[in-house]
C-alpha cells in the first residue's frame, strides 16, 4: 500500500471531517419504519484544502491521484497524526484554481478533496 505524498499539510480553516455509519430502512405498510446499522464499524470521511497549494506539490498530488485513485493508501491526519487507510472518494481532483505566487514559488488554490476511510 502506497503513501500519501509528502505535501504541506492542508490548511486548519479548510479541513475537515465527519463521522459515517449509513442506516438501512425498511419501511412497513402501517407507517412504521425499521432501521439498522449497515456496517458493523463507523468510518471516517475528510475533506482537504489548501489556500496556497506551490505547483510541485500540486504536481505530486496529480500524480499520486494517477497511481492511486481506485486503491487504498496511507494518509497521516495532519492534526492528530493518526494513521489511516483511506480511498479518493470521487474519480476526479477538484479544481485547482490559480492564486499567485508565494515566497517565489506559483500557488493554486484547493478545495474539496475528499478522502473517505477504508
Amino acid at each position: 500500500m502506497s503513501n500519501w505524498p509528502d505535501i504541506i499539510n492542508p490548511d486548519e480553516n479548510l479541513f475537515h471531517e465527519w463521522p459515517v455509519k449509513e442506516i438501512l430502512r425498511t419501511p412497513f405498510e402501517a407507517g412504521y419504519v425499521q432501521t439498522r446499522p449497515q456496517f458493523t464499524r463507523m468510518r471516517r470521511q475528510f475533506s482537504l484544502g489548501w489556500s496556497a497549494l506551490p505547483n510541485s506539490d500540486w504536481l505530486a498530488l496529480i500524480e499520486h491521484f494517477d497511481d492511486n485513485a481506485g486503491a487504498a493508501f496511507n494518509w497521516l491526519h495532519p492534526i492528530t497524526a493518526t494513521s489511516y487507510s483511506t480511498l479518493y472518494s470521487e474519480g476526479k481532483l477538484p479544481k485547482a484554481i490559480p492564486s499567485g505566487f508565494l515566497n517565489g514559488t506559483y500557488c493554486y488554490r484547493v478545495e474539496g478533496l475528499l478522502l473517505e476511510e477504508q
